[in-house]
């Protein structure tokens, strides 16, 4: 029961319809049932504006808290400039078997080999990376950045042996896809019936690679993690990596004077897009190629 936001309330509203109640059971004075529980309505309420401003409390509390960590106050830290984005690649990963009658379970089963296989692939990290536009992104948001993650970024930027910041920024959802080639599962197919032992049982694996590092790399990555000679990983379609566009200093310039017209002094740096854009098929085929946007967005 919800009331007023509040899950498992004391009271709710109950209808008895065509119910004979015995009069040992009465409470009270027939007739003023509604009375009554008004009398406690006023205890109740006060109980709920408790709760509720506790809440709001902590929530302000753990506000402010948080807030000098990212030391932003709604000015803007940073104009980022597209200069490189990673490889789009998605992998199927195929277990099939002989399958049968659910009545008559088998030692081997598509599903449960398939599990174990992208428990592999979650466990697997695909080795730390980093090129000179990387480290100046990564070096120029760490300037914008205070707390830990600031610092690692910092760090890293530095140095990317550094294994202590290169952790740090592995659980950074923000982050990870700017250090490292990424993998993960996003799709399931198995079974063509509730009482049949799967024949076949397939996973999506979607991946972004790191700029530099070749698809079928990944493919032999992921097949060595997994160690199922039964298991097959290939490749759907024919992806292209994208090389990286080296920043061209009058682009840079002319980007910098525009983001200065209306925002003195804000940092102007290069980043690897994580996700995929457009600049991909312009820079495979040989044409330098920056993104840039009218907008500021919150990291979040």
């Amino acid at each position: 029961i919800i009331k007023i936001g509040n899950h498992s309330s004391d009271s709710a509203e109950l209808v008895l319809d065509d119910v004979r109640v015995p009069v040992r059971y009465t409470i009270g004075e027939e007739g003023r049932g509604f009375q009554m529980q008004m009398a406690q309505f006023q205890d109740e309420r006060l109980w709920i504006c408790y709760m509720a401003v506790t809440g709001a409390r902590r929530a302000i509390d753990r506000t402010l808290e948080y807030l000098p960590t990212r030391g932003t106050s709604g000015k803007p830290l940073i104009y980022l400039v597209q200069g490189a984005e990673k490889t789009y690649a998605t992998f199927d990963v195929i277990v099939t078997n002989p399958g049968g009658h659910s009545s008559r379970p088998r030692r081997d089963n598509a599903i449960y080999q398939l599990a174990r296989a992208l428990g592999k692939v979650e466990a697997y990290r695909f080795p730390v990376v980093a090129n000179d536009l990387t480290r100046a992104y990564l070096g120029a948001v760490g300037k914008a950045q205070s707390g830990p993650l600031g610092e690692a970024l910092r760090r890293f930027a530095a140095d990317p042996t550094d294994a202590a910041a290169a952790e740090t920024l592995a659980k950074s959802p923000e982050f990870v896809g700017t250090t490292r080639t990424t993998c993960v599962a996003t799709m399931l197919d198995a079974g063509h019936a509730e009482n049949a032992l799967p024949q076949t049982a397939k996973a999506a694996v979607n991946c972004r690679i790191f700029p530099g590092v070749a698809v079928e790399a990944v493919r032999d990555a992921l097949v060595a993690a997994i160690a199922d000679p039964e298991v097959r990983v290939t490749v759907r379609g024919t992806p292209e990596a994208s090389p990286v566009s080296d920043m061209r200093p009058d682009v840079t310039a002319a980007i910098t004077r525009a983001v200065h017209a209306d925002y003195p002094g804000v940092m102007v740096s290069p980043y690897l897009e994580s996700g995929g854009t457009d600049g991909k098929v312009y820079r495979t085929a040989g044409i330098p190629t920056f993104a840039s946007s009218g907008l500021f967005t919150k990291p979040s």
